[in-house]
């Protein structure tokens, strides 16, 4: 049985998936299973993938009978089929550092109440080139006391203990969000934390899937309120999303708010 199970989601992404698929075959830590699940693509995915695991007897890919137009959905399929000790997650256009798994598995190894690891991230462009990078806040106490603010947790970069995984149940099936409430709820089962180390590059480009601030914000609004009374911090939260809705109506304000919540996940 794999340490690690790696989960990677993918759809019309057969080009960036080879990329992804790389960076994790690639791994200073090669303990794991790699688990593919792809959304019904219509562009080679399925023959890229055959010929990865030709070569790997740790791939496995599977292809969903139709398009569910949700990525939590081919993630929740992933989950389901993944054995190992720890399930981590990787969006098909980006891509990890080659000691990310090792520093990832040391810590949780190391310290058993963490459920949940997140790393830095190096934010590319579509060409790969860097445009800025970011480290989140580290510490249980530091983040449990955010993250009714913000989503302080990058998919790609998140590896999380399966156990923890089972108890909490699978990403909401929606198209916004669906990754803070799940991090949200496996908080309320144990400890979190982030490296403050860069080990993701993450895409941004027109493939990423997107959305307008204010439907941002209104599904920001029912999760942030399920988990109200296990986190800090709720109604500053509710203050600063309305403060923030505002100045979404200034047109300047807004455009430069919409490119920065499609940056950085919330």
């Amino acid at each position: 049985m794999a340490k690690v199970s790696v989960i990677i989601p993918t759809y019309n992404r057969a080009l960036l998936l080879q990329e992804a698929v790389k960076s994790v075959l690639n791994q200073s830590f090669g303990d794991f299973e790699l688990i593919v699940v792809d959304d019904c693509s219509t562009d080679g995915t399925g023959e890229t993938m055959d010929r990865f695991r030709q070569n790997d007897p740790r791939v496995i890919f599977h292809a969903l009978d139709s398009n569910s137009g949700m990525p939590s959905l081919p993630k929740n399929y992933g989950i389901k089929l993944a054995k190992g000790e720890y399930v981590a997650f990787l969006d098909s256009d980006d891509a990890w550092e080659r000691d990310k798994l090792k520093a990832q598995v040391e810590f949780m190894d190391e310290n058993k109440n963490c459920v949940l690891l997140g790393t830095g991230v190096v934010v590319v462009d579509d060409g790969g080139k860097e445009k800025y990078r970011f480290l989140n806040p580290a510490g249980d106490k530091d983040l449990r006391a955010r993250m009714l603010r913000r989503n302080y947790f990058v998919s790609s970069s998140v590896i999380v203990r399966k156990s923890a995984l089972d108890s909490a149940g699978e990403f909401p099936l929606q198209k916004i969000a669906e990754d803070y409430d799940l991090w949200l709820r496996l908080g309320t089962l144990g400890e979190m934390n982030n490296l403050p180390q860069y080990l993701v590059r993450y895409r941004i480009s027109g493939g990423n899937i997107s959305t307008n601030l204010s439907e941002s914000l209104e599904y920001r609004k029912k999760t942030i309120k399920k988990y109200k009374k296990d986190y800090p911090g709720y109604f500053p939260a509710v203050a600063r999303d309305f403060f923030r809705g505002l100045a979404y109506r200034i047109p300047f304000s807004g455009r430069i708010l919409e490119t920065y919540i499609k940056v950085k996940p919330h």
